[in-house]
Order: C-alpha cells, then sequence, then structure tokens
C-alpha cells in the first residue's frame, strides 16, 4: 500500500540509506507498488510487474548497492515489513535499534571502540549486527585474523540473542548490578574496569577499554581463563602475586 515517496521516507528514515534514494527513486513509480515483498521495485517497462523475490545480486543491479552488508541490512528490513501487520512502530527489537545504537553503545559495551568507523560504513544496525558471522567480522569490520575480538563481537551478539534484543531488560539487569559482584553474565567493558579498580588493580585496570573483554564473553567462552583476564589487563609474566591475584579474584567472580 505504499506509495513511492512513503518507501524513500523509510528507506531514509528508518534505514538510513539516504544515499540510495536516486536509484529507489528511478525504479519506483508511485501508486505504482502494491506490494511490500521482498523487493518494493516496480520495472518500468512493465508497470504490472512487481518483483516479489528480487535477490541480493538482483537489489544491486537496481538500486546499485554494491556494499555486500548494505544489501543484506536493506533485505532483512524489507523481509521484516513483508508482514502486513508490521510498522514502524511496532518493529522487532532488533528492528529498533539503529546503527548509531550499535556503533556508539554496543561497541562501546562489549570493548571494541575501535572498529566503530567500520560498523558505521557498513551501517550495521539491529538486524544486521544479529546476521554476522565470523567471516563477515574478517572481512568486512576490520577484524582480520584478530580471532579474540571476533570472539568478543559474537558472544555479544550471542547475549542480545538470548535476551531477544531486549535493550530495557538488559540495561535493567546491568543497573541491579552496578554495585555488586552479579550477574557477570550482562557486564559491559566499563563494568570490568570498575571490578578491576575494586580489587586494587586499578593501575592495569585502563588496559581493560577496548580489549574485547566482558561478561558475556567471560560466561560464554569457557576456555577464557585468568591467564587471559591477567594478559587483557596487561600484568607482566614476571607478576605473579598480582596474577595470582587475579586468578583468586576472578574465580571467586565466575563462580
Amino acid at each position: 500500500r505504499w506509495r513511492a515517496d512513503a518507501v524513500l521516507v523509510w528507506l531514509e528514515l528508518v534505514m538510513h540509506m539516504s544515499q540510495y534514494n536516486k536509484e529507489c527513486a528511478e525504479n519506483i513509480k508511485s501508486g505504482k507498488v502494491r506490494l511490500l515483498s521482498i523487493c518494493l521495485l516496480v520495472i518500468e517497462l512493465d508497470l504490472d510487474n512487481v518483483l516479489l523475490g528480487l535477490s541480493l545480486g538482483e537489489l544491486e543491479k537496481c538500486l546499485n548497492i554494491e556494499n555486500v552488508l548494505h544489501r543484506r541490512k536493506l533485505w532483512l528490513g524489507i523481509e521484516e515489513f513483508r508482514n502486513p501487520a508490521c510498522t514502524v512502530a511496532n518493529m522487532s527489537a532488533a528492528g529498533q535499534l539503529d546503527h548509531w545504537w550499535v556503533c556508539e553503545q554496543w561497541l562501546r559495551d562489549v570493548g571494541l571502540t575501535q572498529y566503530a568507523s567500520r560498523f558505521r560504513e557498513h551501517l550495521i544496525d539491529g538486524r544486521t549486527l544479529c546476521s554476522l558471522t565470523r567471516k563477515d567480522l574478517d572481512r568486512h569490520l576490520g577484524m582480520e585474523g584478530k580471532k579474540t575480538h571476533q570472539d568478543s563481537a559474537l558472544r555479544g551478539i550471542e547475549l542480545l540473542r538470548m535476551l531477544s534484543f531486549n535493550t530495557q531488560r538488559l540495561d535493567e539487569r546491568r543497573q541491579m548490578c552496578q554495585s555488586c559482584d552479579a550477574d557477570l553474565l550482562v557486564w559491559n567493558n566499563a563494568r570490568l574496569v570498575q571490578w578491576a579498580k575494586s580489587i586494587d588493580l586499578k593501575e592495569y585496570s585502563s588496559n581493560l577499554r577496548d580489549s574485547g573483554v566482558h561478561g558475556a564473553l567471560i560466561v560464554f567462552d569457557t576456555t577464557f581463563t585468568s591467564d587471559d583476564m591477567a594478559n587483557a589487563l596487561g600484568i607482566p609474566v614476571n607478576k605473579a602475586t598480582v596474577r595470582r591475584h587475579l586468578a583468586s579474584e576472578f574465580d571467586s567472580l565466575v563462580k
């Protein structure tokens, strides 16, 4: 039921993909889009031809979208809106998280702010974030060969999936453990920095920033040990006493 101008508004204000408005306007004729399907395009040569099954490759051709993750983002957004009951007001929880939230909030929570420019370039929103694989992180988002950072991102996504992308619930749980060492699963990177300071490791605590260490990584990755935490904190191997102190505190925290 959307007219062409409504599609353009959705593309710009909801999807934040205004750079494709020109191509979209050229391919969508006002009043001729009868269905909001896998693609909202009408072929100009045949006004009755609505493409219900446009592939990602055809999206590239019709809208000149060369960026792989931009194509995926648009496809995922359109796929959600195929449901006639779906509106901007009742989108999925993941759909309500735009790329600014991912870049400014989520990357800070998982301690990977150094990748913000890459995530911003690829317009990674909640839906696209949920779809990311290790290969995507390696090829497109600047984490080439950085397994630890890839693990961090994937574990952070796993936590969001577990909570059905309900960020309000996540924030509430974080508030409840802000002053007590409980519910490690939801701790963000900043909370771990605070914890390090509280166990008399203030001189090393700042090293945790941008380390990719957060609660979900520690809980979900059973191979993550106190030695990994010591390395993230930058505690030298020859500081055996400090490392033993950390190991004791870390084991108590995890248990």
